[in-house]
C-alpha cells in the first residue's frame, strides 16, 4: 500500500494540554491522543542558545508548555513504536518566542534540529511518493517546518536547506537523507491578519 494513499490523523501544537490556561490546543493528553489513533503531531518549538534540541521546550501560543521537551517526545514516540507495525509522523514547526534575545535563524535551527536527529537515523524514514506502509512500519517520519512565508527571505531559506544537507549521518548519507524539510510554511503575518490587526 502507498503510504501517499492513507490519512493520517494528527494533531496540532499536540502536546498543549499541559500549557495552562490560553496556552493548550488540544483538550487531551499525548498518551490520549495516540490511544484514539492519532499519529501526526505536530511540534513547536523556539531556537534557544543552547545546540542540544533536545532540551528544546515545546510550546503553544508563544509560551512554553510544562515538562515537554523534544527528548521527552522522542522516548515517547520510540516507545509505543518498539515493536510495533505502526508507525508516527512528527511535524517539526519553528516558532520564535519574540524575544530579541534569539532572533529568528531558520539555518541554526536545522543545524540543531538535523545535529540532534543523527542519533535517532535507524528509527526515521522518510516520506517521499514512494514510500509503502510496510517501509513505514515502526519508523518515524520526520517533517521540518523551518521558514515562514513573508518572514524569511530567500536566503534564509537557501541556507536552512544547505543547513541540513551538511550534516553528515554516517553511511555516506546527510539528514537530507532523513527529513523531509518543507520551505516557505504559512506565516505568522496571516494569523495577525486573522485577528484584525496590521500585518506589517
Amino acid at each position: 500500500t502507498s503510504f501517499n494513499r492513507l490519512s493520517i490523523p494528527g494533531a496540532g501544537a499536540a502536546f498543549s494540554k499541559d500549557g495552562g490556561d490560553g496556552y493548550s490546543s488540544q483538550s487531551l493528553e499525548f498518551s490520549e491522543l495516540w490511544d484514539a489513533g492519532i499519529r501526526a503531531f505536530e511540534i513547536i518549538t523556539d531556537r534557544q542558545s543552547g545546540s542540544n534540541f533536545g532540551n528544546e521546550s515545546l510550546r503553544c501560543n508563544n509560551q512554553a508548555i510544562s515538562g515537554w521537551t523534544v527528548s521527552k517526545v522522542m522516548e515517547e514516540v520510540t516507545k509505543r513504536l518498539s515493536n510495533s507495525k505502526e508507525c508516527a509522523i512528527l511535524i517539526f514547526t519553528y516558532q520564535p518566542t519574540g524575544s530579541w534575545s534569539y532572533p529568528r535563524n531558520a539555518k541554526t535551527y536545522v543545524t540543531n534540529l538535523c545535529n540532534y536527529f543523527e542519533g535517532y537515523t535507524s528509527k526515521l524514514v522518510k516520506y517521499s511518493p514512494d514510500l509503502t506502509l510496510e517501509g513505514a512500519r515502526g519508523k518515524i517520519i520526520v517533517i521540518v517546518r523551518p521558514t515562514q512565508l513573508g518572514e524569511d527571505d530567500d536566503s534564509e531559506i537557501s541556507d536552512a536547506l544547505t543547513a541540513a544537507a551538511n550534516v553528515a549521518a554516517g553511511n555516506g548519507k546527510t539528514m537530507s537523507d532523513y527529513l523531509l524539510i518543507v520551505s516557505g510554511c504559512g506565516t505568522a503575518k496571516d494569523k495577525w491578519g486573522t485577528r484584525g490587526y496590521s500585518n506589517n
